[in-house]
């Protein structure tokens, strides 16, 4: 029996060597080893860039075609691109990831491998996904989840029979239990766009719902307030507690220099609405002209305090994210506690909110 696998493997060697001497004389190179085989005259596939994988006695490998170098010998059922640097590829039905240098970096043992962030790939078996880390080189998550889709970089939304949560992308550890019954898809500041049955609100990082109502689409938000999309029209909502400033009837919105006044647009006419939610200006204006209006509008401070309050506590939720989500104390948590304890805040419950959170994550007082 070992006689007839090593004439088998031995006739095997000959037919590839007897093929490429055939094909083409010109030498190539194995890391630093020269051999007379030319992979692109057997059938090839781009992988991107410079590299291709070639087909030969219904194995894939993979060369590098500019600097004419075999990266690996024919030994996969498939390989596949995943970023240009890294390349998954399949033996007996499970997959694994290799480099640019045809060295396993992943080992061939899963049943599928996608790209999830920038920094991470989602890896499943037997139904279940969890994701691999390609800065630190290791498996973070085995697979345990029903689904895994990314919020950014830094975090995950995780789901399992029970509903889904957020996961740290770094090391895997549950920020939000699995209880909710919707997908976290974006965050800002301390602000989560979630998604349910189609519609999506925002929620703050305490689990505030903001938005009233859930609406098709966040178009965009800041501190002070939310442009949504419901039947492509876009409405206005306050940021501080969900009050539809504007109902989605306007073809635009933008904010102005004026704090706590807005532009929209209608049938090719601007109008504005202040804070309150009050139509001040029907859309009968040109752009230049409603900006002037606005301007010598009565000065209205309530809306100032409210917008300077608005952004103190936009600073506030930032450096708990960092501190809390990103487990991160650095420049930037130090930097969101500064502008809140700054002399310019003039609120002493902010003040109060940003000695807790020093304390509570033992930030370096010296550093602010």
């Amino acid at each position: 029996m070992k006689k007839i696998k090593f004439l088998t493997s031995l006739f095997t060697i000959v037919l590839m060597l007897a093929a490429a001497f055939v094909l083409s004389p010109q030498a190539l190179a194995y890391r630093g080893i020269k051999v007379s085989f030319d992979p692109s005259k057997f059938p090839n596939k781009s992988l991107g860039g410079n590299c291709y994988a070639y087909k030969f006695s219904g194995k894939w490998g993979m060369y590098d075609r500019y600097y004419k170098r075999i990266i690996t010998f024919p030994m996969y059922d498939d390989i596949e691109s995943l970023d240009g640097y890294y390349y998954k590829v399949k033996q007996n039905g499970k997959w694994g990831i290799i480099d640019d240098d045809g060295d396993i970096v992943l080992s061939v043992n899963w049943d599928s491998i996608n790209t999830l962030s920038t920094y991470s790939y989602e890896i499943s078996q037997n139904g279940l996904y969890g994701w691999y880390s390609k800065s630190s080189g290791r498996v973070v998550q085995t697979p345990v989840y029903n689904s895994v889709s990314e919020i950014n970089y830094d975090l995950f939304c995780v789901c399992k029979d029970s509903g889904c949560g957020i996961a740290r992308s770094k090391d895997g550890e549950i920020l939000k239990p699995l209880k909710y019954q919707g997908v976290f898809e974006s965050v800002n500041g301390g602000y989560f766009v979630f998604s349910q049955y189609g519609k999506r609100s925002v929620v703050d990082i305490f689990d505030t719902v903001i938005t009233r109502r859930p609406y098709t689409q966040i178009k965009s938000y800041d501190e002070n307030s939310i442009i949504v999309k419901e039947n492509d029209s876009l409405g206005l909502v306050r940021m501080r507690d969900g009050k539809e400033l504007a109902p989605c009837i306007y073809d635009k919105i933008q904010s102005m220099s004026q704090p706590g006044f807005y532009k929209v647009k209608k049938d090719k006419k601007w109008g504005a609405v202040d804070f309150d939610g009050n139509l001040v200006f029907n859309c009968e204006y040109g752009p230049l002209e409603i900006n002037r209006l606005v301007k010598k509008y009565p000065d209205n401070q309530k809306f100032k305090d409210t917008c300077d309050y608005n952004y103190y506590y936009s600073q506030y939720l930032k450096a708990y994210y960092y501190l809390e989500y990103l487990n991160l104390n650095g420049v930037d948590a130090r930097s969101a506690l500064k502008k809140v304890l700054s002399a310019e805040n003039k609120s002493q419950e902010l003040k109060d909110k940003a000695e807790e959170l020093i304390n509570t994550y033992n930030v370096d007082r010296s550093k602010l």
